[in-house]
C-alpha cells in the first residue's frame, strides 16, 4: 500500500491509482486506511463489512465516474450492466398519483 495522502488531491490520485487496478481487495485496503485516517473505527468496520461484490460494485461505479480512467468504462459499464440490480426509483410505485393533467390556457372552464 502507498503512503497516506497528505491532501485532497493527493487522495484522488491514489484513489486513482487503485481503481486502475481493478482489484476490490485493494480499493477496500484503501478505503479501509483512509477510514482510519480520517474517520472512525466505525467507518472502517463498515468498509470491511460490506461483501466483495458490493466493493467490486463501488469499484465499477467509482470508475466510470472518474474522465481519467476512461480506458476502463466499457468495461466496467459491462460489469454493472451484468451485476448491478435495478435502482428503486426505476421500480414501479403503485401508491404514487399520477399528476392531474394540465389544462392548456386559454381552455379553462
Amino acid at each position: 500500500m502507498s503512503r497516506a495522502p497528505e491532501s485532497d488531491q493527493e487522495y484522488t490520485e491514489q484513489l486513482g491509482a487503485i481503481l486502475a487496478q481493478r482489484d476490490p481487495q485493494a480499493l477496500r485496503a484503501f478505503l479501509a486506511a483512509s477510514a482510519r485516517r480520517f474517520g472512525d473505527g466505525t467507518q472502517e468496520a463498515q468498509i470491511n463489512a460490506q461483501s466483495t461484490e458490493d466493493i467490486e460494485m463501488l469499484m465499477h461505479r467509482m470508475t466510470i465516474s472518474r474522465p481519467d480512467l476512461a480506458v476502463h468504462h466499457a468495461a466496467s459499464a459491462a460489469w454493472l450492466g451484468e451485476h448491478a440490480q435495478p435502482t428503486r426509483s426505476a421500480q414501479p410505485n403503485p401508491q404514487r398519483r399520477r399528476p392531474s393533467p394540465r389544462t392548456p390556457p386559454g381552455k379553462r372552464n
